[in-house]
This record gives structure tokens, C-alpha cells and sequence, in this order.
């Protein structure tokens, strides 16, 4: 079963809301004919809703990824299965060239998580020609294709040794999205070359998880990205300059459990996605004889997944208060109702869905 994924028969739509809804203002109903029948509610003439994106998805205060480098096989033997008892999706860097048993790589896709590039070799590819680094590149993204069944694009990269330059984050990115490198946390906007050197925070001797949490409370101040990553997790106690013992790994993500509805948890390709999907899409909103709006996305970046959505927060008529409002997706029975905080809502839209928002008034009243 994949991170966060409750299955249903029968309720296509209703899961898709489960797993993308605004959590802290949306509640899921299953299709139903009932509600839809009830009169909508008329708001008043020349009302036009204030609409913003939300700076991360459902609402959230910061980003949060938890990454892992170099293809060990403590990934899909001890990361990966304490990943799922959390219900945390990942990012794992492989290097391609030494892999020969491709099973334990194919369960974690499975499971829901990213699959990133570290090149086919790990050579320091700041030495390398053009094409040479090319041909790394290249390499690397056909062995993951060919060999997971179902694999997206490789969207995420993460440079060898740390190391990079001008040219090679411009050659990294004709092939990918998001790269990682360097130290620090990220901001809330970033240009694709920013992408292209996306901060990561290290987990290395001595093992200060406290200071790591710090990074996560400095993600959540600065209301940023905070991108964690480790290379092997020992479930024997190991421990060298890139093994760390398990108990260290649990210990800090029990701390990101006890922040968690403060972070968005996600992969590195998952919050890149949404930064140029934030930063380029614009929305249009269309009234509807006064009892409705009609909303969808424009302007959108390339290379956006179907499954990439949009949070957005939208005021709401006042003549609306205590009115069940509802949000329904463009032939489709299903349908969301909608918790109005200060007379504003917040829901997620996809690229290519067009949503419509009404309220109903119930035929009791």
C-alpha cells in the first residue's frame, strides 16, 4: 500500500479527496445524490471572491523531506519499512551502476516513494566533460526506467560528493526538475535555477539530533523547506561518518511526529512540483448566476504531474454562513463539503480539473 493510501471499491473520487484534501477544513462525503438536489443559496449581486494560493500544500506551515543518499540496501531494508509504520513517503538517491538486485528499489516505488538520480557511477562530476556528465545523467535515468515497472520520470537529482557548478546545474536540469546540494533550509519561492541546488541538511557523527530538529523548527519559523537526509540507517547500532544507528534515525522522526501538523510531508520532486505550480499557475474564478463559481487553473509550468495540486484559499459570501457549502469536480457525482473559517475556505484543485462551489440550503429549512 502506498504512503497515505486508504483503499475503497468504489469510491475513486472520495479517495482522491482523502488523500489530497485541505485537512483542516474539508470534510469528505461519499456521492450522493441528496445533497446536490437541495436549493443553492443566491449571494449578493457583484461579489467577487478574493482567491490566494497557499504558500504549501493543504495549508500547511512548512515543507518537510526526508531524503537518502548513495542506493545502500539499509534503505529498503531498515529506512524504508520504519518509513511505512509512520506513514511517511521518502526521497532515495540511487547511483545505478552497482545495482544488480532491482527487487528491494521496485517495493519502495511501490510503496509511494520517490526514486531520485545520483548519477550511474558517483563520479565527482564537477570533472567531468559535458558529455561525460551527460552520459551519467542519461544512464542513470534508463536504468530506473527500465528497470521499475510504473516509474514516473526521474524528477529529482542529488550531486555526487556535494559537488557542482554553474554548468553542471544547467545540464542537471535539462534532465530534471530538482536538484540537491549545499546545507541550509529553502525558501517559500524558488526560481527553477534555484531548484537546481535545493538545501539539504546532513545527518553525520556526532549525531545532534537536537541540532536537526532545530532545522525542522527553522523550516516551520521561516514558514520554509527543510529537506533532512541521511545515507545508511543501521538496525544493528552501526555507526561511521555515513552509517547511522536506528535509534537516532527513530529519534528524529519522532520529533517530525510531534510537529507534524505544522509540515507538509512530502518528496523533494512532490514540493519542487508544487513551488513551480505555486509560482506560475493563475486562477480563474467565474461567477455563475449568483448562486456559484466556476474555478481552474492557467498559465501552468511543464512537466506538472496530473496528480500535482494546488491549495487555494477563497472568501466566501456572507450570505453563505451556516450554509452547507460544497465543492464538486466537473462531471463527477462525488462532492466536498466545505468548512468556512472567517468566511474563507481552502481546497485543492489539480491542472486540469474544473471545480464548481455552491451552497446548499437544506429543504427543511
Amino acid at each position: 500500500m502506498r504512503c497515505g493510501m486508504i483503499r475503497r471499491p468504489g469510491q475513486v473520487f472520495v479517495l482522491l479527496l482523502l488523500l489530497l484534501g485541505c485537512d483542516r477544513n474539508l470534510e469528505v462525503t461519499r456521492p450522493t445524490d441528496d445533497v446536490l438536489l437541495e436549493p443553492n443559496v443566491e449571494f449578493e449581486p457583484g461579489f467577487v471572491p478574493a482567491v490566494e494560493k497557499c504558500q504549501w500544500f493543504d495549508d500547511k506551515t512548512a515543507a518537510y523531506t526526508v531524503s537518502f543518499d548513495d542506493a545502500k540496501v539499509t534503505h529498503y531494508q531498515v529506512s524504508g519499512p520504519i518509513l511505512k509504520q509512520r506513514n511517511i513517503c521518502g526521497t532515495f538517491f540511487i547511483n545505478t551502476r552497482e545495482i544488480v538486485d532491482w527487487s528491494g528499489w521496485q517495493q519502495l516505488a511501490d510503496m509511494g516513494h520517490e526514486i531520485g538520480s545520483h548519477s550511474y557511477s558517483h563520479p565527482k562530476m564537477t570533472e567531468l566533460t559535458e558529455a561525460q556528465q551527460r552520459a551519467e545523467l542519461e544512464r542513470a535515468i534508463a536504468d530506473i526506467r527500465t528497470h521499475l515497472r510504473g516509474s514516473p520520470p526521474v524528477y529529482s537529482f542529488c550531486y555526487p560528493y556535494g559537488l557542482f557548478n554553474d554548468e553542471l546545474r544547467r545540464v542537471v536540469m535539462d534532465y530534471h526538475i530538482t536538484a540537491r546540494g549545499g546545507g541550509a533550509v529553502n525558501p517559500i519561492d524558488m526560481s527553477d535555477y534555484d531548484l537546481s541546488l535545493a538545501h539539504g541538511t546532513g545527518v553525520y557523527p556526532p549525531f545532534d539530533m537536537a541540532m536537526i530538529a532545530g532545522w525542522v523548527d527553522k523550516a516551520i519559523a521561516k514558514k520554509a523547506w527543510v529537506n533532512v537526509y541521511f545515507h545508511s540507517v543501521s538496525a544493528k547500532g552501526d555507526s561511521n561518518d555515513t552509517t547511522i544507528p536506528v535509534r537516532y534515525f527513530n529519534e528524529h522522526l519522532d520529533y517530525v511526529e510531534q510537529v507534524r501538523d505544522k509540515l507538509w510531508i512530502a518528496t523533494q520532486g512532490q514540493v519542487a512540483h508544487y513551488i513551480r505550480l505555486r509560482r506560475e499557475a493563475k486562477i480563474s474564478v467565474e461567477v455563475i448566476d449568483q448562486t456559484g463559481f466556476k474555478v481552474a487553473l492557467y498559465n501552468l509550468p511543464d512537466r506538472i504531474p496530473e496528480m500535482t495540486r494546488l491549495t487555494v484559499r477563497m472568501k466566501m459570501p456572507l450570505d453563505w454562513r451556516n450554509q452547507k457549502i460544497i465543492l464538486r469536480k466537473q462531471d463527477t457525482k462525488g462532492y466536498q463539503l466545505l468548512k468556512s473559517e472567517d468566511d474563507t475556505a481552502c481546497f485543492n484543485i489539480g491542472k486540469t480539473d474544473i471545480l464548481y462551489i455552491e451552497a446548499k440550503k437544506s429543504l427543511a429549512q
